[in-house]
């Protein structure tokens, strides 16, 4: 009775265009690689910066229940639903906050509530002011634990936010960051301040310390196909998993 019903609803969804399938060790989404990094990796603190509403998080307490999780969110519009989320998992932190390499206060795109880009210069449209700070310093305040695992969706400005976690680099033995195949934030006047493409931001890791290790959710550009975005995983360089460069 139970295979008749799946069949059946499988049935239904492959009318509708869709296809299910269960998750295998090659699926290319967000939670085949949470998956398999559970199996080499070992974070007891994540910082989850550009939390939003707190659904990636959600999604790696499956794998990493034990851990601490540090919500980083810059969006006062989501600070209601994070604090919900907080009520029901006593494991998790919140700062409301963007992240950056150094403390203040800096300007930050507001036109999406589930988007949104910190910004060193002013932007001209949907400009806010919202309270800055550092990794490493919200790691100190809120006495995490390494190995850390840092988490970034944070459009374009991943260096300065690097930048401000040195210390917690040190320690950490995961990153899962949204990478981009074309420079989407760019300022001739600052170059500090300019975006990189996923293949100079591998390199900026690996001079500090880190290997990438998989990559998931691949998105391709609508007017014309082209490979826009996916998120990368990097180990450190000691992770047994480097060991060998053989296939098999």
């Amino acid at each position: 009775m139970k295979q008749k019903l799946v069949r059946s609803i499988k049935s239904f969804i492959n009318k509708l265009g869709y296809h299910i399938d269960k998750i295998d060790r090659n699926s290319l989404t967000m939670i085949g690689g949470l998956e398999r990094s559970s199996k080499h990796t070992s974070p007891k603190s994540f910082i989850d910066v550009g939390a939003s509403d707190g659904r990636w998080t959600e999604l790696a307490m499956q794998f990493f229940p034990n851990s601490h999780y540090l919500l980083v969110e810059a969006q006062e519009g989501h600070r209601k639903d994070l604090e919900h989320f907080q009520l029901k998992n006593p494991n998790i932190s919140i700062c409301m906050a963007a992240a950056g390499d150094a403390e203040g206060e800096i300007y930050f795109d507001a036109s999406d509530l589930h988007a949104g880009l910190a910004s060193k210069e002013k932007l001209e449209k949907n400009c806010i002011t919202v309270p800055v700070t550092t990794i490493d310093l919200q790691v100190e305040k809120h006495n995490l634990k390494p190995p850390f695992c840092i988490k970034l969706d944070t459009h374009g400005f991943e260096i300065p936010i690097l930048e401000g976690a040195t210390k917690t680099l040190e320690q950490a033995d995961l990153l899962i960051i949204e990478v981009y195949n074309f420079q989407i934030v760019k300022n001739d006047e600052d170059n500090s301040q300019n975006s990189l493409r996923f293949y100079e931001l591998c390199q900026y890791l690996d001079n500090k310390g880190f290997y990438p290790a998989d990559l998931v959710d691949i998105m391709r550009r609508k007017k014309d196909d082209m490979l826009w975005q996916m998120d990368m995983f990097f180990y450190r360089k000691e992770n047994k998993v480097f060991e060998s460069n053989e296939y098999e």
